[in-house]
């Protein structure tokens, strides 16, 4: 998904940091996943990463430098906090897509 590179891109130039991205479907829908022997098979209930238009973003970024003067919040050393309103507005920016009220940061996009 070009938007979800854009999105990294700009968080990557902005926080010094790089954004784990999971849980996506793949362009035309249905599940993304490699399946034994390299990984597991995943199942849903992801109902809205069937599409193509949703991916999910992980709360916490791999820092590019050692001082990374961003929180750190419940991430581990050298990791810090993903910005979950800056992400919100990068979702519309790059796609005009939004976030879904949930617990993790999940962005869908209208295509």
């Amino acid at each position: 998904m070009v938007n979800t590179s854009l999105i990294g891109e700009d968080y990557y130039k902005d926080f010094n940091a790089t954004l784990g991205i999971n849980d996506m479907s793949l362009v035309w829908g249905g599940l993304f996943d490699i399946g034994p022997p390299i990984g597991f098979f995943w199942s849903p209930p992801h109902k809205s990463h069937r599409k193509g238009t949703s991916v999910d973003i992980d709360r916490c970024a791999k820092s590019a430098v050692s001082e990374n003067p961003n929180p750190q919040g419940i991430c581990p050393e050298g990791w810090i906090k993903v910005n979950k309103r800056y992400i919100g507005e990068k979702c519309w920016e790059h796609g005009k897509g939004w976030l879904v009220p949930e617990a993790t940061i999940h962005c869908e996009f209208p295509y």
